[in-house]
């Protein structure tokens, strides 16, 4: 592997990488590559001429002190995923440092997606980015440069110098910032207008008061990378949310693995109406077919929790009430059951460690290797995160499923990647903790107030919640009767699904 710069300024290789892994807008990277990327810098990691790695080092002029630089802003580091956890930005990096260190710049400076990527560079955190939203503003607009009483104007190429002049004495209570000149300011006026914004000035009573770069937001502002679908069933009162979480960049800004996860809400599911749950169970059904996909698979029910625990025991009650067909179809064969298609299926409870000693992992992928599953469904009480979902949830999610991650006590996960086969997982909140019911609290009480003013606001939920409180998880009175009535709702569904009712 090498590391070079980039000689040739062949772009295309360097812009299906950089939209590949970033996802910006069209727009956004037309104009990078057009004004930015022609003038800066490129590092690349190569190996049998394949680009494995790039950082792009864009040049602005800094003012620290009475000193002005050109110093380099880092941007674009990237390796293909493929390549990663091999040290290559750490080569790329170290190459860029010592280039640096020899050109006797004193600094460079990054804006990353997560500081803790740099960190171990000996990056520090210096300030924070401040956006702006201007919501239904009555403040208008004018190309009229002879109207400058309390309106925002469009910055003209002749307004350059004085937008400067006003920026530099802007500027000057801080130590070190970019200098606005020129080529900045005409850089800035095309990145807005790659978001349809633009450069505006404004002015009050003829004199200059504030510079902002604008750009607009969608009506339905998206997530690259994301994709969200909702659907209510108005007669149910049943409310459905599907993300589907695409690439890698969609993962990173949700915080989530890439998959699908799926939210059933129904205010009316702790209720003992029977016809009701069936209802439920029946939708339950069809969400968990679509993350199967088609075919006969042989499925392996994981029943996690603690049967000794009522609110931790939805697991093994729902495996209590599956209807297990393994040892009959490989004794008598699926024509057996009266079905031409019937997907093989077994039941584990494995416990807790508490109980078995073992990690709850270790239990599985022996199962596992014995058993031979296409497909593992995993049931588990969750903590919830609102007392309005408490007992009135579903979430299915085909990315697996950390047990007991929800009250602290985290175990090893139960995915794809450790067992080697789909992992599906149901959970229900069945506890929510302390600093929930507080928070939540709270909120009910400041809409009681009603309160505008923001510091009176955050005066009254400023106060921590007691440490005592802490690891305190609470459940409903009724949860006995509510995890047996729920863990019939989740096995009737999943018996659906696999085509044993």
């Amino acid at each position: 592997m090498e590391i070079v710069y980039q000689k040739n300024k062949d772009n295309q290789p360097v812009y299906d990488m950089y939209q590949e892994i970033f996802e910006d807008p069209e727009p956004f990277a037309q104009y990078y590559f057009e004004e930015i990327y022609a003038t800066n810098q490129v590092i690349l990691a190569e190996e049998d001429n394949k680009i494995l790695g790039m950082i792009h080092l864009n040049p602005y002029h800094i003012r620290a002190g009475k000193k002005t630089y050109t110093l380099n802003y880092i941007v674009a580091v990237a390796v293909w995923k493929e390549y990663r956890r091999r040290g290559i930005m750490a080569e790329m990096l170290k190459k860029c440092f010592n280039d640096m260190h020899e050109q006797q710049q004193p600094f460079t400076y990054l804006m990353p997606a997560n500081k803790a990527y740099y960190e171990p560079f000996q990056f520090r955190f210096v300030m924070d980015w401040e956006e702006t939203m201007i919501d239904n503003h009555n403040i208008s607009y004018t190309d009229d440069t002879t109207d400058r009483n309390h309106k925002i104007v469009h910055i003209m190429a002749e307004d350059y110098q004085t937008i400067q002049n006003f920026l530099e004495r802007f500027m000057e209570q801080y130590k070190i910032y970019t200098v606005p000149d020129e080529p900045y300011l005409r850089r800035l006026e095309k990145e807005s207008q790659s978001g349809d914004g633009s450069l505006l000035a404004y002015y009050e009573d003829d004199l200059l008061q504030g510079v902002f770069a604008e750009s607009f937001e969608e009506d339905d502002v998206k997530i690259r990378g994301v994709r969200i679908e909702e659907e209510d069933d108005e007669e149910l009162e049943i409310h459905t949310t599907r993300v589907v979480i695409e690439t890698e960049n969609g993962a990173k800004t949700m915080g989530k693995p890439v998959g699908t996860y799926i939210t059933m809400e129904a205010p009316n599911m702790s209720a003992p109406d029977e016809d009701y749950h069936r209802e439920i169970s029946q939708k339950l059904a069809e969400h968990l077919k679509s993350l199967m996909g088609e075919g006969e698979k042989s499925v392996l029910i994981v029943g996690l929790g603690n049967r000794d625990v009522t609110p931790d025991a939805l697991g093994p009650y729902v495996v209590g009430n599956i209807c297990i067909t393994r040892h009959m179809i490989r004794e008598f064969g699926a024509a057996s059951l009266g079905e031409e298609q019937r997907n093989p299926v077994s039941g584990i409870v494995p416990g807790v460690m508490a109980q078995t000693g073992m990690e709850t992992l270790e239990i599985i992928r022996g199962v596992v290797k014995e058993t031979h599953p296409d497909l593992i469904i995993a049931v588990d009480a969750l903590a919830a995160r609102s007392t309005r979902r408490l007992n009135r949830t579903i979430q299915i999610t085909d990315t697996g499923i950390n047990p007991g991650s929800g009250v602290g006590n985290h175990r090893n996960g139960l995915n794809k990647q450790v067992l080697g086969i789909p992992v599906i997982a149901i959970g229900v909140p069945t506890v929510v903790d302390a600093a929930t019911i507080v928070n939540d609290t709270m909120e009910s009480l400041i809409h009681a107030l009603d309160m505008e003013d923001y510091a009176q606001k955050y005066q009254l939920i400023k106060e921590r919640i007691p440490s005592h409180l802490n690891t305190m998880f609470v459940t409903p009175k009724d949860i006995d009767e509510t995890v047996k009535r729920l863990s019939y709702t989740i096995s009737e569904g999943l018996n659906l699904a696999l085509q044993l009712a």
